[in-house]
């Protein structure tokens, strides 16, 4: 194409001015898209420069309306944007206008899975007070354990809920723990501020004596993989049933541990729990059987950055204060 002389280039630059789209000149001038844009950037066109021959769209759903829909969703009135279309009547929206409006102001957060009674505020307020001063170096010593599920197809049913940017998480924004019906692995391990430990395939029903071959072979192989022994860590663990069973506590002050007295449901606290929602999301392919997914799960696992495992501990300080400010109620973590 031979170049534009420079009264067609005028000619183009007026064309954009008086509010022609890209797509009507180059038809107009027989040229691509780009050279319009090339034609603009030369001659330093700014959108203050453009006329607005087309008025503005208005928005179907009106500023009242929004304030409706954002009052009865924090009642807990609505649920979701479906049935708030339901409900508007003579409106010819669709439910994604409905979710961009209540979106405005607001924030896509996970749905925790543990609710958490007055009971569970207060022992998670008491434990918080008790470490509030503990230390990054301190909390390093702390060998945090936890087991989860892989489900052969993800994702493992996360669901997100709208909050207001700075409206701290509430009783709204749980969803009751349900027993996972799919095909599924149960894996344990534990982690350090040096990096994970030696991941364990366990049974699906776990008793007292499945707990403590978990912990000689895991923990005490953990603890030679990092090359530390029992009096220089401190031990987490959750407060399942299995784990408070006088064997297994008799397991543990056998091999002389320190315990960390845990509060319930409090995943929230502890720095592996996030370190399996990453492991879930990184293994996105489907696997062919449980054994498939068992490998894929142990290849993921191995090559965790040992930096990842140290930011997720120096966050413990954030975590308690966290806490303390919700009264042991609900956290962002």
């Amino acid at each position: 194409m031979k170049p534009f002389t420079q009264n067609i280039r005028e000619e183009i630059v007026t064309s954009l001015k008086n509010g022609l789209s890209y797509r009507e000149i180059a038809r107009k001038y027989h040229c691509s898209i780009g050279v319009v844009t090339k034609i603009r950037k030369r001659f330093g066109i700014l959108d203050s420069d453009i006329k607005k021959n087309k008025p503005l769209p208005q928005p179907k759903i009106s500023k009242r309306e929004k304030r409706r829909m954002l009052a009865s969703l924090r009642s807990g009135d609505l649920e979701n944007a479906v049935q708030r279309l339901q409900e508007m009547d003579g409106l010819s929206v669709s439910a994604v206008t409905v979710r961009r409006s209540l979106r405005e102001g607001l924030r896509g957060t996970g749905k925790m899975k543990k609710h958490l009674t007055k009971h569970h505020m207060n022992l998670r307020l008491s434990f918080a007070k008790k470490f509030k001063d503990y230390t990054e170096e301190m909390w390093s010593r702390v060998i945090w354990s936890d087991q989860a599920k892989i489900t052969a197809i993800q994702s493992d049913g996360k669901v997100w809920v709208l909050t207001g940017k700075k409206e701290p998480p509430s009783s709204m924004s749980v969803l009751p723990t349900s027993k996972c019906t799919r095909e599924k692995i149960i894996i344990w391990d534990c982690m350090t501020s040096n990096g994970v430990g030696l991941l364990q395939r366990v049974q699906a029903r776990m008793t007292s004596q499945d707990c403590d071959k978990i912990l000689s072979q895991s923990l005490l192989g953990s603890l030679t993989k990092w090359g530390k022994t029992v009096d220089e860590v401190v031990f987490q663990q959750d407060n399942d049933r299995k784990h408070s069973v006088s064997l297994t506590e008799k397991w543990l002050s056998d091999q002389d541990f320190e315990v960390i007295e845990w509060p319930p449901n409090s995943s929230d606290l502890n720095p592996i729990h996030q370190l399996w929602g990453i492991l879930k999301e990184s293994i996105a392919e489907e696997a062919l059987s449980l054994d498939d997914l068992w490998e894929k799960v142990k290849d993921e696992w191995d090559r965790t950055d040992p930096l990842l495992c140290e930011n997720l501990v120096r966050s413990m300080p954030n975590r308690i204060k966290a806490v303390l400010e919700a009264k042991g109620g609900y956290t962002e973590y």
